[in-house]
C-alpha cells in the first residue's frame, strides 16, 4: 500500500553482535507481493544498528555459563535507559539499497508476464531467488557495520584459537 516497513532478517536482535541467519518468510512475502502485481518498485534498504558496549553482558555471560536467559519485562526499559550514558556510541548505517523489481529480474526475466493478481503463482525460481535475497542482504548489513576498538578486539579473539587470551 506504500508504507515503509522494517523487519528484522535474523528474526530479532543478535546478543552477540555477530549476524544470525536469515529468516526468509518476510522476504518471501515481500517478493510474493510484487508477484501479485503490485506496481510500486519495492527496495529494500539493509541497515546495520550497533552500539560499542553490550548493555546485557553481565546476563549473557550468565547464560554462556548454564544458566537459563531471564525474560525481559516493561520495567527493564527504564533502567537500561538510565544506563544507556555509559555505553559509548550508537550506529545506524545503511547498506546499498537493493532494487528487487531488478533482482527479480535477474531469476527470471519473464517474471512480469506470468503476473496474475488473482491466481499468483510460485514459481520455481521463488525457493533460490528469496534465500539469495535474505543472504543478499545480509551481505548488505555487514558490509555497512561499524568498525571501532571492541569490533577490532572482538575480532582478533574470535581468530584466535582458544577464543580467548590471557
Amino acid at each position: 500500500k506504500g508504507y515503509s516497513i522494517k523487519f528484522y532478517p535474523e528474526g530479532g536482535r543478535s546478543r552477540t553482535g555477530r549476524l544470525l541467519t536469515p529468516q526468509t518468510g518476510m522476504f518471501a512475502m515481500t517478493i510474493q507481493s510484487l508477484l501479485r502485481g503490485t506496481q510500486r518498485p519495492i527496495t529494500l534498504v539493509p541497515v546495520y544498528l550497533g552500539y560499542e558496549h553490550v548493555m546485557e553482558v553481565g546476563s549473557y555471560l550468565k547464560e554462556l555459563k548454564g544458566k537459563n536467559k531471564k525474560k525481559e519485562s516493561f520495567w527493564q526499559i527504564f533502567s537500561a535507559i538510565r544506563k544507556l550514558r555509559n555505553y559509548g556510541f550508537g550506529y545506524v548505517n545503511f547498506g546499498e539499497p537493493i532494487n528487487l523489481n531488478e533482482y527479480v529480474s535477474s531469476h527470471d526475466p519473464e517474471w512480469r508476464r506470468l503476473v496474475d493478481p488473482m491466481e499468483p503463482q510460485k514459481p520455481a525460481w521463488l525457493r533460490n531467488c528469496v534465500n539469495g535475497l535474505a543472504n543478499k542482504v545480509m551481505v548488505n548489513i555487514n558490509q555497512a557495520a561499524a568498525v571501532n576498538a571492541l569490533t577490532v578486539s572482538a575480532m582478533c579473539l574470535l581468530n584466535t584459537k582458544e577464543k580467548a587470551l590471557s
